[in-house]
Order: C-alpha cells, then sequence, then structure tokens
C-alpha cells in the first residue's frame, strides 16, 4: 500500500500520524468526511498498480524461486491481493480468486468473532476488514484492474511485462 505521493505506507507510531494525514488529505478530495471502509477501500483499488512487492513476487514466480514465501503485516491484505493476482494470471477465474481470498474469513473465523462480539450489529460489515477480509474491497481491487483495462492479460502485459508468451510460460511451470 503507498500513500499518495507514492512512498510505501508503514504502520509504525510516525506511520500512524501519516496514515490520518493520508485520509484527511483523502477527505478533502471528496469533500465529506468518510469512514475507514470506503477509504482503505480505495486504497484497495490502487493496490494492483506500480507495487513494487508486487513486481518483485511476480519476477520470483517468473524466474521459478519457488517455494516462495509472501506475507504483510497481518498477512490478509496486501498478501490476498496478492494471491488473488497470481491466480488471475495462473488463469483461475475471477470467482474463484476472489472465493479463495474470502477463505481468510473462514481461518480467521474465532480471531474475527471475538472482535467483533461487542460491536452494534450495524457496524460490523464496515468493521469486518479489520481482522478480516471484505468482499467489496477484495473484488473492488481486482474490479479496478478491468476498468482500467480490457482484459486481465493486458493487464498484466502492461503491469508486469508478462505478455502472451510470458504468461503461458507460468501456467505451463506452475499447473498439472
Amino acid at each position: 500500500m503507498r500513500n499518495a505521493d507514492g512512498t510505501e505506507m508503514n504502520f509504525s507510531g510516525q506511520g500512524i500520524e501519516r496514515l490520518r494525514q493520508e485520509k484527511e488529505a483523502f477527505e478533502r478530495s471528496v469533500g465529506r468526511p468518510v469512514h475507514d471502509f470506503e477509504w482503505f477501500s480505495a486504497l484497495y483499488r490502487e493496490m494492483p498498480f506500480r507495487n513494487p512487492a508486487y513486481h518483485a513476487l511476480f519476477a520470483l514466480l517468473e524466474g521459478r524461486r519457488v517455494p516462495v514465501l509472501f506475507h504483510c503485516s497481518c498477512g490478509k491484505d496486501r498478501t490476498g491481493i496478492g494471491a488473488m493476482l497470481i491466480l488471475l494470471a495462473l488463469g483461475v477465474s475471477r470467482a474463484d480468486a476472489l472465493a479463495d481470498y474470502m477463505l481468510t474469513n473462514v481461518y480467521r473465523r474465532e480471531i474475527i468473532e471475538r472482535f467483533l462480539a461487542d460491536k452494534p450489529a450495524a457496524e460490523r460489515d464496515l468493521l469486518l476488514p479489520v481482522e478480516g477480509v471484505s468482499e467489496p474491497m477484495g473484488a473492488g481491487a481486482i474490479d479496478e484492474i478491468l476498468r482500467r483495462y480490457p482484459s486481465y492479460e493486458a493487464y498484466f502485459a502492461d503491469e508486469f511485462g508478462l505478455d502472451a508468451a510470458r504468461l503461458k510460460a507460468l501456467r505451463d511451470f506452475y499447473l498439472e
């Protein structure tokens, strides 16, 4: 995830202050206060683009430097979008990539339930992404690709240089 100036977000004490400033700037740009859900949804839509971590990940995959372990601080947000990108590059359908992403909520069910237990019912969907993942946020990230490009293949060619031949080579290596 990147700040508006392109620098990488961090979640240290200093980084949290920067996040607050970034959110305020976002609110000014849309002309109103926004819930964190809306702001993070906008950040998710930017995640697949010009992301050095994903470029490094795809370089490892294309170089067959596997197995590969990739993660982020919580292991569900940036990691989840990265996993969906891998699946899409391998030709998996949008529906299946998104279903795989949503498994986070199955495997983190106890953590999510503890976190949401004392939250008002009306806010639970908005707060779910704190400990789980939100289908609209995940879908928004990969749907933004098709808003900007005519196909996932066009995105992979432009973003990672993975033309049809290189995508085929990935698929030939990683799929049975």
